[in-house]
């Protein structure tokens, strides 16, 4: 059930809703607009850490090891590149369907999608991050019910660092190419990355 704040409606437009206050209704979740994060009193306030991103774009994520984020072996690492393994192609959602020009702050929950699959027929393209955790290596999940739930905040030296929403984010083992897993015991941990924005499809900018 809505809240208060949020259950008279002005209008709609597809799946969004507008309540008197500001808020979009996405999904039935009330959420605060592009720009705004929601305060202690439920109403939208300028965002006081703005981290630049929103939900329905693309990015490649380059690690500390200069390697960039990959989904090989049935788990996500910092791998080098060959004709097998590219870089994954992650989006930043707020819901499963995506709706896209939503603000991603560090106070947001994300979920993560990757639109590039496992070559050479890349059959598991468009599915979520899972949320393993504790030394589980992440990997990807049709199901959004078992989505990884995230978040991410402005780092030094204009990158970012990801993390979990609840959970903290950390290498799930010592390696070369390690994996990554949420951490239910370090919760203030998190793996910075180079975001480097990519066209989601490539047919659409001919």
């Amino acid at each position: 059930m809505l809240s208060g704040i949020c259950r008279s409606l002005l209008g709609c437009h597809h799946n969004i809703y507008i309540s008197p206050n500001g808020k979009l209704i996405i999904d039935g979740k009330c959420q605060c607009p592009n720009g705004q994060e929601e305060a202690v009193d439920g109403t939208c306030k300028p965002a006081k850490c703005d981290s630049g991103l929103s939900t329905g774009r693309c990015y490649f994520f380059k690690g500390r090891s200069d390697n960039y984020l990959t989904f090989s072996a049935n788990q996500y690492s910092e791998t080098g590149l060959s004709k097998y393994i590219r870089p994954a192609k992650l989006q930043f959602c707020r819901d499963e369907k995506c709706t896209p020009h939503l603000p991603v702050n560090p106070s947001t929950e994300v979920y993560i999608k990757d639109l590039h699959g496992t070559l050479p027929d890349a059959s598991d393209a468009g599915q979520w991050l899972d949320n393993k955790q504790n030394g589980g290596h992440i990997g990807k999940t049709p199901d959004f019910a078992k989505a990884g739930n995230f978040s991410i905040t402005k780092w030094p030296c204009g990158k970012h660092c990801l993390t979990g929403f609840t959970d903290g984010l950390t290498q799930a083992c010592p390696d070369v190419s390690p994996g990554i897993s949420f951490d239910t015991r370090a919760k203030d941990s998190c793996i910075e990355f180079e975001l480097l924005g990519v066209p989601c499809n490539l047919s659409l900018t001919m």
